[in-house]
């Protein structure tokens, strides 16, 4: 098995996450989990998520774990009505022979339970919103507006909507100083440019980056960087716990690839910054 490397050149190093010694992993062994710190959860007290999609086993994680006073989710794609048709409609194709086999009946049938699970939670409140750079009565809110529920908590705001962070990006980082822990999917349709860079290196100034994960969904872009992410930072206020720079990554036991039928890949922090692919 050859390795293919591509360098991580100097353009690109302010992606070096800092060295945090216990972390943990919330949400399933592939796409949908993600590392944090394990202080972060003595020290959060609420939940923002943008961006549920199908995948909430990250919000049950950190529900079984920690009492939390709030969580707020904004998904416009998803609700309980989609996941009770989506049932019907497996159950009317199978009943009129169409390809849908029982496990995929079954399969749906479980989602929509599990979504009905969560959201029953007292603590939980989905609104079917899409998140925007203005807030448009029921069909929008902005970043700042959904933020405004948590401005004098300690929050985690997890972001996975697949490239729509870059439309709210001034946002989030007028409003980093109050984020207590903040984990994002980031995503590029064709290449990492010098706006994205800068808006993330305007970010990072205000958090501490201590984590980095490639999804392996995503391909690389002329700048051999993947052009999906995700990374968790964390508020300034926690500097005295890190312990170095982190130079090798994934983090055995932690990370698993997102899509699992593919290679991982694998990121070496060198004095070269190296970024290799495993083939």
């Amino acid at each position: 098995m050859s390795n293919m490397k591509i360098i991580f050149n100097h353009k690109f190093n302010f992606f070096q996450p800092k060295s945090i010694a216990q972390m943990c992993r919330l949400g399933s062994n592939a796409d949908g989990g993600y590392v944090l710190p394990n202080f972060i959860l003595e020290n959060c007290d609420s939940l923002l998520t943008l961006g549920l999609g199908e995948n909430w086993s990250f919000e049950i994680d950190l529900i079984n774990k920690k009492k939390l006073n709030k969580i707020i989710i904004y998904d416009h794609t998803v609700g309980f009505g989609k996941f009770v048709k989506r049932v019907i409609d497996s159950i009317l194709r199978r009943l009129l022979f169409i390809k849908c086999k029982r496990g995929g009946v079954i399969d749906r049938i479980k989602i929509l339970h599990s979504y009905n699970s969560l959201v029953q939670n007292l603590f939980v409140i989905h609104h079917r919103i899409k998140i925007d750079t203005t807030t448009n009565q029921s069909k929008s809110i902005s970043f700042n507006d959904a933020f405004k529920d948590f401005q004098n908590l300690n929050p985690i705001v997890k972001i996975d909507i697949e490239g729509g962070e870059w439309t709210v990006i001034d946002q989030i980082i007028s409003k980093a100083e109050f984020i207590n822990c903040l984990i994002m999917e980031i995503h590029v349709f064709n290449d990492w440019s010098d706006w994205h860079i800068e808006k993330l290196k305007l970010l990072f100034d205000k958090m501490i980056i201590v984590h980095l994960h490639p999804n392996n969904y995503s391909t690389l872009d002329i700048h051999g960087i993947p052009k999906g992410l995700e990374i968790t930072l964390i508020h300034n206020r926690y500097s005295s716990q890190i312990n170095g720079l982190r130079y090798k990554l994934p983090l055995e036991l932690l990370d698993f690839p997102c899509n699992r039928c593919i290679q991982e890949y694998k990121i070496v922090f060198d004095d070269s910054t190296e970024f290799t692919r495993i083939e």
